[in-house]
């Protein structure tokens, strides 16, 4: 079944450094050698053909956006809105299988298992016991699998986007709006060592949630790809 790792990155230095450990991650851990498309904000061809240096097969979805408007609200939605769009379009450009990625997470281990039970309709994602809706997904890694319904799924989440939810409801809005499609969509747990923000040494990918970017073991753990990355990037 075709596969797509889907992922979003500003192009502004700090999160640049965490891309391109991301992808050196991918590169010499996943096993995987398919398709990355990645949505990124205010880059440029030359950063574009030195990500590809780290993966090569690195597709780029450029989004401009004047920084020092980041922060009003119809732009965040704009920009929510652009990298979406481009997700959706995994959907209808044949991809079987669909994986979303954030890309402050470091890929430990080969992760062919996390496609597993990914069939046509199927929705994987870390399920949280919490009471909030706004918690109950950890939308970090999720896995979706291609189907009619899925696409009808998400386009519903996408068209949502900016008038019933804004910037920051997005788990919310993906957990609430899969709640009207359960009857069509099969819902199954993601593994919480694929989506590990605990950092455990067994765990397949390690996420580091915003306020555990400059945590131990994470930090130094990417500063380690940042540095392979580096002699990728710079073509040597």
């Amino acid at each position: 079944m075709k596969q797509i790792i889907l992922t979003t990155a500003t192009c502004d230095n700090d999160y640049l450094d965490v891309l391109k450990a991301f992808l050196a991650s991918i590169r010499l851990n996943s096993g995987y050698e398919g398709v990355i498309r990645a949505d990124l904000i205010n880059g440029n061809s030359e950063i574009y053909d030195r990500l590809k240096n780290i993966y090569s097969n690195l597709e780029i979805n450029h989004i401009e956006l004047d920084r020092r408007d980041w922060h009003k609200q119809e732009n965040m939605i704009h920009v929510m809105r652009k990298r979406m769009s481009s997700q959706y379009k995994a959907f209808t450009d044949g991809y079987g299988q669909i994986l979303t990625l954030d890309c402050d997470a470091i890929v430990r281990k080969p992760i062919e298992h996390i496609w597993d039970g990914v069939g046509p309709g199927v929705l994987k994602v870390w399920l949280r016991k919490k009471k909030r809706p706004q918690y109950r997904f950890q939308a970090g890694v999720m896995v979706y699998g291609n189907s009619q319904k899925m696409r009808k799924y998400y386009k519903h989440f996408l068209d949502s986007l900016g008038s019933e939810w804004g910037f920051f409801d997005g788990q919310q809005a993906l957990y609430e709006i899969y709640l009207k499609h359960k009857d069509e969509i099969k819902l199954i747990s993601l593994p919480m060592d694929f989506n590990d923000c605990l950092f455990k040494k067994d765990s397949f990918i390690w996420h580091a949630k915003v306020n555990h970017m400059k945590e131990e073991p994470f930090v130094s753990t990417m500063h380690k790809y940042l540095k392979i990355a580096e002699e990728y990037y710079e073509g040597s």
